[in-house]
């Protein structure tokens, strides 16, 4: 609410030309650019950024999209609803997500969750809004299945570490349903994939047979 009624006397001006009104307006929404087609294992270029045969076999997620790459404008989107509590920009990501999921998807939105400190730190947990607003605008259903156990921060550390950290990271909510045949995990960044792959690997072991991801940017 409090948000709403700031945005009435202080609207939001587009990050990349100054329009008022909107975080990132219509004219300069093409600046988003588009992540390259390709497996995001080997990077081999895949059509619809699809995992390639060669490493499907080294991981169990079996379909990953990501909407940009780690350009100056989603960057700077990324910074603004991480660092500086600009809770809004999360419905700016997830309508860029909208347009990389096929419109027959089926399946429930999980978010990867944040570290409960950084989400204590923040006041909320970038991936949830995004998840959350993307559920709305395609009216899939929303799971917080995952808990995050670490505390464990990414930035900054090698894959061979981020995999170690991330290797006992998730459990699954107790009291969420248990139905669930089809996942699409959201998160605002991929990196190195250690995150997804460990968050892809336990809903695996709980017997959920397809584990997709959607990516706002891939640094």
């Amino acid at each position: 609410m409090l948000e709403s009624v700031i945005s009435i006397f202080a609207p939001h001006t587009c990050i990349s030309c100054g329009f008022e009104g909107e975080i990132l307006c219509k004219q300069c929404w093409p600046k988003l650019g588009a992540s390259p087609e390709s497996c995001y294992i080997c990077h081999k270029t895949t059509i619809g950024n699809s995992i390639c045969d060669y490493c499907s076999a080294e991981t169990n997620l079996d379909q990953l999209w990501v909407r940009s790459s780690y350009g100056a404008v989603p960057k700077e989107l990324i910074r603004l609803l991480k660092f500086n509590r600009a809770k809004s920009v999360s419905a700016t990501l997830a309508v860029a997500l909208t347009e990389i999921i096929p419109t027959n998807y089926q399946g429930t939105i999980v978010p990867i969750p944040t570290a409960s400190s950084r989400r204590r730190l923040r006041g909320y947990d970038q991936a949830v809004l995004i998840a959350k607003e993307l559920s709305r605008l395609t009216s899939l259903p929303y799971s917080p299945l995952l808990i995050r156990k670490g505390q464990s921060r990414q930035v900054g550390t090698q894959k061979a570490d981020r995999a170690r950290q991330m290797a006992d990271a998730f459990r699954i909510r107790r009291t969420s349903k248990t139905d669930i045949a089809q996942v699409l995990l959201v998160d605002d960044v991929l990196t190195t994939g250690s995150t997804l792959e460990a968050a892809a690997k336990i809903l695996k072991h709980a017997a959920i047979k397809r584990v997709d991801a959607a990516v706002f940017a891939r640094a």
